[in-house]
């Protein structure tokens, strides 16, 4: 456990993976090897794979706060906010005087879109100490975003300017939650801003690479994914959006209109028939896919005996 989370320190993602998983397989039931892996798979942006594991871990103890949470980080980042709702609630029913647990419910709100509790419950983080924390300062600029006000948000984004100059998460906290409320030229503005403050963090790409996608700005997306991966690999996120984005960038050749049909009760000169230009068919040319993607190190997070990893738990959990 020590040897790998030094190697996940030093951005070894890969090996510590590999690592975990040998121990696990010596230790099946071993929750903290389990939370170990999930979390290295969220680090590798291989948010499905995170949420295998951690229900996995889930099975052996329901009432871990940090297995609880991780499941609800890989189900938000994964996109499914509702679920993830669910497992950040059983962790504060669990602990709930624990601050980093209260934080993660409010941003779990905002993602699911409970604007109102979001706000009573930042509201209380705010008024128990939280007007010199900037995480809190971020998560009320981030509900001011969700609910249209820009200029309250901007007040507490200054603030943390104020007491935190090195605090930089806020700039992509508000470029993720203007994309959500569809504001995209704006989420594009904060996303480069935070590139331009962090720019070894491939979570800046990511981000300003599915605005892109959604936008349909399709190479300029690949081209920000493909930066994100070359500053961590694996990057199972970036590897799968490139490879789908690249599909969508060939063009459906656009079929030709049919000639209008002859009547028949109409006598055309022979003339005209001889001399009308002559339409020769060609041969369609198939469109080789298997060139497509070449260039895409997919996969590179997962050992080949990964797939045992995973059925097994789809048989505990009853998952296809």
């Amino acid at each position: 456990k020590d040897f790998s989370s030094l190697l996940i320190k030093c951005q070894k993602t890969k090996e510590a993976s590999d690592l975990v998983q040998q121990s696990i397989e010596l230790h099946p039931n071993d929750t903290k090897l389990l939370t170990m892996l999930g979390n290295i798979y969220l680090d590798q942006y291989d948010y499905d794979s995170a949420e295998k594991t951690f229900k996995r871990a889930q099975l052996v103890n329901d009432k871990d706060v940090n297995i609880l949470r991780g499941l609800a980080q890989s189900l938000e980042k994964g996109e499914k906010p509702k679920e993830a709702l669910d497992a950040v609630s059983q962790a504060l029913r669990l602990a709930p005087d624990n601050k980093d647990v209260q934080k993660q419910y409010v941003h779990t709100l905002l993602s699911a879109e409970e604007y109102d509790a979001a706000h009573d419950n930042v509201q209380d983080l705010y008024d128990a100490n939280g007007k010199q924390d900037p995480q809190v300062l971020d998560l009320y600029g981030q509900y001011y975003i969700c609910t249209d006000d820009d200029n309250k948000a901007q007040n507490y984004y200054d603030e943390i300017e104020r007491i935190s100059k090195q605090y930089k998460e806020y700039l992509l906290s508000a470029a993720d939650r203007y994309n959500q409320i569809g504001k995209n030229e704006k989420a594009e503005e904060k996303a480069k801003a935070y590139i331009s403050k962090e720019v070894r963090n491939p979570a800046g790409y990511n981000l300003l690479g599915k605005i892109y996608s959604e936008t349909g700005n399709y190479q300029k997306a690949i081209e920000s994914y493909d930066k994100s991966r070359n500053l961590r690999k694996p990057n199972i996120l970036a590897d799968k959006q490139i490879q789908k984005l690249q599909g969508k960038l060939v063009a459906p050749v656009a079929e030709e209109a049919p000639l209008p049909p002859i009547p028949e009760d109409e006598n055309i000169p022979e003339e005209i028939i001889e001399t009308a230009p002559q339409i020769q068919e060609e041969e369609e040319e198939e469109f080789d896919f298997g060139t497509m993607g070449d260039n895409v190190p997919m996969g590179e997070a997962l050992l080949e005996k990964e797939k045992d990893f995973f059925d097994d738990l789809d048989e505990a959990t009853g998952e296809a």
